[in-house]
């Protein structure tokens, strides 16, 4: 019970902030009261100061409201970006697994759904309940006792689909499968799904320590203008890592030019025109900027070299 906190009004809100260094020039605290009460919540908000070092007073150095509200529109035009990113990525590794079983002579397309259901009995039971509400339920209706590999991929979760994705390559290993990939990518869908803060710990360590994509992480050691030092660094921040991955996975699997037209132009537009609007805010943020540079500089030579 120590740990509860008291309620504050949006006006408490605001002192508390300034308690704890947080300035309000660059944005009033008017403007702030009405932002905290239209736009966004203050315990969300709150969270991009980790980005930022404390002095020994425990206050925030250099942080204005505004750079919080900037921070949190980034991170929402950031979110928007993955999930549609994860789609087509999602829909394109279902073009790639269906061209290889019809490719391969040995599948009839049954006997590996029915295999894969028997040794995950669970995925079979949520998607027979999926079909007492969702709007597949007309198909699972229809096929859950006789289901197929080119059907079954229309009902299962992100999630479950790459089970089963990885589950083929298990039986018919391919030098470009992209089994080793999902994980990642399903982790930032969800993050992103949820509405969870993204860019709100660029600097301070995760808890759960991860282990960089072998494949991608080769691939960031050609880009030049990072070094083995900034590479190691920002590969570990799990964000940034699978970010990198889904990027990179997009470039490997999607086949579609105007696709990668559209999603290179948005990509951009955020990272030359939205997220330095306000660069001045983070001039001197280390941290911030330095990951800035990592992506951006992944991005253009992704653009530029592909896989």
């Amino acid at each position: 019970m120590e740990d509860r906190r008291k309620k504050l009004s949006i006006p408490g809100q605001i002192a508390h902030m300034r308690s704890k260094g947080i300035k309000f020039e660059c944005m009033s605290e008017a403007d702030a009261k009405r932002f905290l009460n239209d736009n966004n919540y203050y315990f969300k908000l709150k969270a991009y100061c980790k980005n930022y070092d404390k002095n020994a007073k425990g206050e925030y150095r250099n942080v204005d409201f505004a750079y919080l509200v900037d921070l949190s529109t980034i991170d929402m035009h950031l979110r928007k970006f993955i999930m549609k990113t994860s789609l087509d990525v999602e829909h394109f590794l279902k073009v790639k697994l269906l061209r290889d079983f019809l490719l391969d002579g040995s599948e009839d397309g049954y006997t590996i759904v029915d295999e894969f259901f028997t040794s995950h009995p669970a995925v079979k039971t949520e998607v027979i309940e999926k079909g007492k509400s969702s709007y597949c339920s007309d198909m699972i209706d229809h096929y859950q006792e006789n289901f197929a590999i080119w059907n079954i991929i229309e009902v299962l979760s992100f999630g479950h689909f790459a089970m089963l994705y990885s589950w083929f390559y298990c039986k018919h290993p391919s030098r470009d499968s992209m089994s080793n990939m999902l994980l990642p990518i399903k982790s930032l869908r969800n993050a992103a799904a949820h509405n969870n803060c993204l860019i709100n710990k660029m600097g301070a360590p995760y808890k759960v320590e991860i282990t960089p994509n072998m494949t991608v992480n080769t691939y960031v050691s050609r880009i030049p203008g990072i070094s083995p030092k900034t590479r190691q660094k920002k590969m570990v921040n799990p964000v940034l890592h699978d970010f990198i991955v889904l990027l990179y996975t997009f470039e490997a699997v999607v086949t579609s030019k105007k696709t990668k037209e559209m999603a290179y132009t948005e990509l951009k537009d955020l990272f030359e025109a939205r997220i330095l609007r306000h660069s001045e805010y983070y001039a001197d943020n280390a941290v911030l900027v330095s990951s800035y540079e990592f992506v951006k500089k992944t991005i253009d030579f992704l653009d530029t070299n592909g896989i």
